[in-house]
């Protein structure tokens, strides 16, 4: 597979070989993440990791693009670390925050989510514990949190 350096920008390539061989592909890039790549360059397709076993259809355009941009924009984090390995407080802080909104608010499932992060849904409900712990005892986070989710409604009222 060709290398891919950002997960929001597929070389042609790429997008081509991961159309035709995304039955094989299970590389830590996240399909989710590449699906994101190629529907920004135009090509429409459901994610590969969900087709045909039985798990949610998780459709590209579905992602919420301008809530996830909110959300790095508030905490400071470049949009690119949120969906990597890495585990930094800030981005942990980030995740937790994002799980919480998708879960609670849109209605997303932990499987849809743990698509979206590339992660395991028991990390999500790990991600949900220490939500409502941080939400408890740090009034800052409170107030990103709090600031973040109006923002994210007020995109999603003015789609509908």
């Amino acid at each position: 597979m060709p290398h891919v350096r950002s997960p929001y920008k597929a070389t042609e390539a790429a997008k081509r070989y991961y159309i035709n061989h995304r039955s094989e592909i299970t590389t830590r890039l996240g399909k989710a993440r590449f699906m994101n790549a190629i529907a920004e360059a135009g090509i429409e397709q459901t994610c590969p990791c969900c087709e045909g076993r039985g798990k949610v259809q998780m459709y590209v355009e579905d992602v919420p693009h301008e809530t996830i941009d909110a959300l790095c924009e508030i905490q400071c984090v470049p949009k690119a670390l949120l969906f990597s390995p890495r585990r930094f407080k800030r981005l942990v802080e980030t995740r937790c925050m994002l799980t919480e909104y998708l879960y609670t608010e849109a209605g997303w499932t932990l499987t849809a989510i743990g698509t979206l992060l590339d992660r395991d849904h028991s990390t999500l409900i790990h991600a949900r514990h220490c939500h409502s712990d941080y939400i408890e005892m740090y009034a800052d986070y409170r107030s990103r949190y709090n600031l973040f989710k109006t923002i994210a409604i007020n995109n999603l009222s003015t789609k509908e």
